[in-house]
């Protein structure tokens, strides 16, 4: 099991450092204690093999213990973002049915909707403190599910899927090999927990002796603070989505050895930026499987994007017809994978199970099954896959998989309207995005309110879900069947507003935020002062782009709490101004001050000017 390969670093490496965050560390024999104590205390609350334990935690050392301690109480434990819209982690909770919640105050705000037992650690440290540290008895086995992740539904209901520990523990085992893992590595934690690659980024360092550099949201978020971890850390590993490594420097990453990239295909200009002074793979595997199956190392110069390669050790990759049956090289088809790391399975989802999961005709897979990935992928002369794209409605969009039908279902759930369809579009800039389409409700006659369609969205979706442009349409086209053609939707015409204009710039702070940072970025030029950066279609990762870029041209360090206060450029632009003040002469500041209006001189002086 996961837990007893940990138990025996810990036992092997006792004052080793296991986990590093920002302002901590821990070792193997302190973090082994902490889950040994936690552990106990779940197993009273019902913990046990079978059972699912619920994990809405922040990005700091509590999260790996809660992990680690799910798994020693026997049970399987369940990441929930408290980011995520509350009704959406009720209707997961609900479905998975956790023993109990764990949870920070400042997250457990986020399951006020939940059903199930929230435990907040905060008020539980005395009495975790005082337990014992004896290693809990053996509570499960390595046909046991160690872990359930939720990914979008077709239906708008997210779906668990099971993993064992076996699969998870043939995974790190095949890491550990590929990458030559040692006990020097210093592994990033970036992922989320609720996205598969953090379970790489944990175990592959904590079952093999190594430690994890656990991110914080803020460092995650910043660009400059992302580098400056990677260039002074002594991060050996990463596991970083493509979007966010064109952003970073790797001249500077000395002691980089492995640069692990998937989620979503990338350019051959960003393989030869990264694979010169260490090597770099290429990583496919979807959440049914356990993080990657199928892995193709990238040296030398490249002018196209890799293929994803071959399947790891202990797993197979064919490519199917329709009929399925195996197609020769060169022939595109369905990816359909079986092997060691394939998961259990959907959480209570028998239908789905023998929709997705197959017999394997082949006798090729150790357990005689095959997993339909949706996939269209073809296979090069020696082998490798090539990704094509996918055969169905699931879209990737920033390495986040997402089901278009989930979408359209939060969206047709809105009161007074009609027909309704979401697609994925290609922008200019490469990057891709979702655009919503709607019609009116027969009858009602009133133009669909926007806002209003995003506040509703965001109550039952995840941000990432939520498309950056909406399209008004009279009816939606029509195929021979009657269905939407998606084909036929019109692509968002970008240069329109969705709305009357907002006020224009008042100083020549605001000026710059907004024309020369802000709009450029989301390629808005109708985006006004009070805009919502979110509401404009901006995502977490042009948030990170947009900080660094006003750090860099103003020359101050914006923080998370102050973008997120209110991400507007006019709240933005007064952020800047009142930083740029405290670091003025007295002369420089009534310069500054001249030129702001006397609202913007008086929001300043409430927040007490200078030491501001």
């Amino acid at each position: 099991c996961v837990h007893e390969l940990f138990e025996a670093q810990a036992a092997r490496v006792p004052d080793a450092l296991a986990l590093i965050w920002d302002g901590g560390a821990m070792t193997y024999a302190e973090l082994n204690r902490r889950a040994n104590q936690l552990a106990a205390l779940l197993r009273e609350r019902g913990a046990a093999a079978g059972a699912i334990v619920g994990l809405c935690l922040r990005r700091d050392a509590d999260l790996v213990v809660a992990m680690l301690a799910a798994l020693k109480s026997g049970a399987a434990y369940l990441p929930l973002d408290p980011s995520h819209p509350p009704a959406r982690l009720a209707g997961i909770v609900a479905d998975a049915g956790p023993v109990a919640v764990l949870a920070h105050a400042a997250t457990a705000a986020a399951l006020a909707e939940a059903s199930a037992p929230v435990l907040v650690l905060d008020e539980l440290r005395d009495e975790l403190a005082a337990r014992p540290a004896a290693d809990p008895r053996p509570a499960s086995g390595p046909g046991d599910i160690s872990y359930v992740i939720y990914t979008s539904g077709t239906t708008g209901q997210p779906k668990g899927v099971l993993t064992t520990h076996r699969s998870l523990v043939n995974f790190t085992d095949s890491i550990r090999d590929l990458f030559e893992v040692t006990p020097d590595d210093r592994i990033l934690g970036f992922a989320s927990a609720t996205f598969d690659v953090s379970l790489f980024e944990i175990f592959a360092a904590l079952l093999n002796g190594a430690c994890v550099r656990l991110l914080s949201d803020e460092e995650r978020l910043s660009v400059d603070g992302l580098q400056a971890v990677l260039e002074n850390e002594g991060i050996t590993i990463t596991d970083i989505p493509p979007a966010v490594m064109t952003l970073l420097a790797p001249e500077g990453l000395t002691s980089l050895r492995i640069a692990f990239v998937g989620c979503e295909a990338f350019s051959g200009e960003l393989v030869n930026r990264w694979n010169k002074g260490r090597r770099l793979f290429n990583g496919y595997g979807p959440t049914e499987c356990t993080v990657t199956m199928i892995v193709e190392e990238c040296p030398g110069s490249w002018d196209a994007e890799p293929p994803i390669g071959l399947p790891m050790a202990n797993h197979v990759a064919h490519v199917l017809d329709g009929r399925q049956r195996l197609l020769p090289p060169g022939i595109p088809g369905e990816l359909v994978i079986g092997g060691a790391g394939l998961a259990a399975g959907y959480l209570r989802s028998p239908g789905l199970n023998e929709q997705k999961f197959l017999p394997d005709p082949f006798g090729t897979a150790h357990d005689g099954r095959l997993y339909r990935t949706g996939d269209l992928v073809t296979r090069l002369a020696d082998g490798r896959l090539v990704f094509l794209g996918r055969v169905d409605q699931q879209v990737k969009i920033r390495g986040l998989r997402i089901e278009l039908g989930d979408v359209e279902s939060a969206l047709a759930s809105f009161p007074g309207l009609g027909q309704v369809s979401v697609r994925d579009w290609t922008g200019s800039d490469g990057e891709r995005y979702l655009a919503g389409y709607l019609t009116p409700a027969p009858g009602s006659g009133a133009a669909p309110d926007i806002g209003a369609i995003r506040d509703h969205l965001a109550e039952r979706l995840p941000s990432y879900m939520i498309p950056a442009h909406f399209v008004v349409l009279a009816e939606l086209p029509l195929n021979s069947s009657g269905k939407t053609d998606k084909n036929q939707l019109p692509e968002p015409d970008l240069s329109l507003a969705e709305g009357p204009p907002e006020d224009g710039p008042r100083t020549e702070t605001e000026q710059i935020v907004l024309r020369e940072v802000l709009a450029p970025l989301l390629r808005n030029d109708k985006i006004g002062i009070h805009d919502d950066f979110f509401r404009a279609g901006g995502n977490s990762l042009q948030a990170a782009q947009l900080m660094s870029a006003l750090n860099r041209r103003f020359g101050v360090a914006i923080s998370l709490a102050d973008f997120f206060t209110s991400p507007t450029a006019a709240h933005l632009a007064s952020v800047v101004d009142g930083l740029r003040a405290a670091q003025l002469s007295d002369d420089e500041l009534l310069d500054l001050l001249e030129k702001m209006p006397d609202s913007q001189v008086a929001s300043l002086l409430d927040d007490g000017g200078r030491s501001a």
